[in-house]
C-alpha cells in the first residue's frame, strides 16, 4: 500500500516534539535560557531562582539555602529527610544517614 500524500504539501515545516528532563536542564542543556527559571524547594515549597537552590547529596531533591543542613561529619549538604539531629553534645548537630550508619 503506498504512503498517503501530505495534505499540506511538500513545503510545510515539520513539527518535532522535543522533550527535556529536569536533569538535562541542570547539566547545561539550555542553561543560559533557563537560569531565570524558578525551582521549588522540596522542603518549604518556596519558589527560588536556579542559582539559589542546590541538590541534596542523598536524594537529589532541590533544596534552598534556608532549608539545607550540612552534615557535621562529612560536611556534605542534605535536605531534612536525609539527616537526623544528634542531641548528644551541648549543641545539636546534623548527621546524614551515611555517616550515622558508619
Amino acid at each position: 500500500m503506498p504512503k498517503r500524500s501530505n495534505p499540506f504539501g511538500d513545503h510545510s515545516t515539520l513539527q518535532l516534539k522535543t522533550c527535556m528532563q529536569g536533569q538535562e536542564v541542570v547539566n547545561g542543556v539550555s542553561q543560559q535560557k533557563n537560569t531565570h527559571s524558578a525551582y521549588a524547594c522540596h522542603n518549604c515549597r518556596e519558589a527560588m531562582p536556579f542559582h539559589a537552590v542546590m541538590k541534596c547529596q542523598m536524594c537529589e531533591n532541590y533544596i534552598c539555602c534556608h532549608c539545607v543542613r550540612q552534615c557535621a561529619s562529612c560536611h556534605l549538604h542534605f535536605c531534612h529527610l536525609c539527616f537526623v539531629v544528634s542531641y548528644g553534645q551541648s549543641t545539636e548537630r546534623a548527621i546524614c544517614f551515611k555517616c550515622q550508619g558508619g
